[in-house]
């Protein structure tokens, strides 16, 4: 017997609000903030390198992968303290 989990409209399978991570230890050191945890970047590089991906829903899937791994080296490269 199998059971399938259906999410109710606008839920979005998580039991608990974003905001229950701020102040939460983070990798690397830190503690998770409230603007974080609310899904905005607290970081000018972050949120410089996640700035690619503005517009993406216009271009053709075919050109999604180069702006995603654009974002994957400037925030690898900023996670490692290469940039």
């Amino acid at each position: 017997m199998s059971e399938s989990y259906e999410a109710a409209s606008g839920d979005d399978g998580w039991d608990v609000p974003e905001e229950a991570f701020a102040g939460a230890p983070v990798a690397g050191g830190g503690q998770a903030d409230a603007a974080g945890a609310a899904g905005r970047a607290s970081e000018p590089v972050v949120e410089q390198a996640l700035s690619v991906l503005d517009g993406l829903d216009e271009l053709a899937p075919a050109e999604h992968v180069a702006r995603y791994e654009h974002v994957h080296e400037a925030l690898r490269a900023h996670l490692s303290g290469d940039a």
